[in-house]
């Protein structure tokens, strides 16, 4: 599910809906049109009961918000908070008690929120489109405080979008030696979880806004050759801060966790997407 926090709008489901809402919005696309898109692009997660409910919430914040609320969106929100749907659903995705009342809660103050007529909506906005910040092939350092260095190759580079995104290759590299380019050719992916035998490697979506907001120090080591294409695609990568590489490395080594047996590089940069 990718949830964050107890926020209705801490879930990478409801971002990526949320996000494309407003894509499609800016793009001067009527909302019954937007919303017959994203019921076909997000068709398996209103299939999925563990995710289906993040969909209305992202459609119904969304279509208030322009002042248009999806009638039909608003009925199965009051369901939901009927039926206490997102309560169970936090129970069984492994919740608290107090947690799960908390999510019902945020549900209900969505709904006294949205049934109330949006009398400032939003408008339009003109979109500026930029390039990714970082090269494909980039191999990229991250230095903390504490001398770490851990490390990145891009996969991809978004030319002329909104957001202009790098596709990010994290590696399994925590060392006070800075990487050669040799390092990164011979290095392990770092893994995740993922739809192959339960991992795979952790690739990662990354803002060219946020680029000035990485709290280490970065460098570009140098360049590799990656021949394969990468289209964009939300399925099996999240979507982060650049910060959140660094950090998740460091933490996963101080506290020794393995996830599974390692994918090299090499192997992932020649075959592709893996899980």
């Amino acid at each position: 599910m990718g949830t964050w926090g107890l926020a209705l709008s801490s879930s990478d489901t409801y971002s990526d809906i949320y996000a494309e809402y407003y894509n499609q919005f800016n793009s001067e696309i009527s909302h019954d049109t937007i919303l017959k898109n994203l019921e076909n692009k997000f068709e398996d997660v209103l299939l999925d009961n563990d995710e289906k409910n993040d969909f209305v919430f992202a459609i119904v914040k969304a279509s208030w918000e322009i002042g248009e609320i999806s009638e039909k969106y608003f009925k199965e929100l009051e369901n939901i908070i009927r039926d206490k749907s997102e309560y169970f659903r936090w129970i069984n995705l492994g919740g608290t008690q107090k947690e799960a009342e908390k999510r019902q809660n945020n549900t209900i103050s969505l709904y006294d929120k949205v049934k109330i007529k949006n009398v400032n909506p939003k408008k339009k906005k003109k979109t500026k489109l930029i390039d990714g910040y970082f090269s494909k092939g980039d191999c990229i350092t991250f230095k903390d405080k504490d001398g770490f260095y851990t490390a990145a190759i891009i996969l991809s580079k978004d030319f002329k979008t909104e957001f202009g995104l790098n596709l990010v290759l994290v590696l399994d590299y925590l060392s006070k030696e800075k990487p050669k380019i040799e390092d990164f050719l011979s290095a392990n992916c770092a893994m995740t979880h993922g739809t192959v035998n339960g991992f795979r490697p952790w690739t990662q979506y990354c803002y060219a806004k946020e680029i000035k907001k990485i709290k280490t120090e970065y460098k570009l080591v140098g360049n590799i050759l990656i021949s394969k294409n990468y289209p964009y695609q939300t399925v099996g990568h999240s979507f982060g801060s650049w910060n959140i590489i660094p950090d998740w490395i460091r933490e996963r080594k101080d506290k020794a966790i393995i996830f599974s047996k390692p994918v090299k590089v090499k192997k992932m940069i020649n075959k592709g997407l893996l899980g």
